[in-house]
């Protein structure tokens, strides 16, 4: 086995006669990930336009992310909103998300609670999980809504 050595950089297995090989199979994966991220976004764009809301909310992470798109938070925040109110539960997350850290729009923590809220009241467990941070900390919302909220 003295073929085979350990890198300490990366610490992975290396077998030095294969590293152009593997250079060139890590290459090509990259580029099958990129074509299936540029699916993906081509696949929602013409459902989220007519206005369904899981293509919309899909396209929302595209811009997010990046996916097979250049990313753009306020388009990403553009498609979570069509979704959002048309009452789906994941794009109300993803919104609430991008209200509470200031992505693509100003912060704005009672924008962030209302939709945290609303995914939360659908029974959504990371809604209920960010609603709960939220009634911890007392942000964005007054007593008497939090105490509403937690009942």
């Amino acid at each position: 086995l003295n073929f085979v050595k350990m890198s300490a950089e990366s610490a992975v297995w290396r077998v030095p006669e294969l590293e152009d090989q593997q250079a060139v199979i890590t290459e090509s994966f990259s580029s099958i990930a990129i074509e299936a991220q540029q699916l993906e976004a081509a696949h929602y764009k013409s459902p989220a336009e007519a206005g369904e809301k899981i293509a919309q909310s899909g396209l929302g992470m595209c811009y997010q992310h990046g996916w097979g798109v250049p990313q753009d938070l306020a388009l990403a925040v553009h498609w979570f909103q069509k979704a959002a109110d048309q009452g789906h539960a994941y794009a109300e997350v993803a919104l609430g998300r991008c209200f509470e850290n200031g992505l693509g729009v100003a912060t704005d923590l009672p924008q962030a609670a209302k939709w945290y809220l609303a995914s939360a009241t659908q029974g959504l467990m990371q809604g209920q999980f960010e609603l709960g941070r939220f009634l911890e900390q007392g942000w964005g919302m007054e007593r008497a809504d939090l105490e509403a909220a937690a009942k």
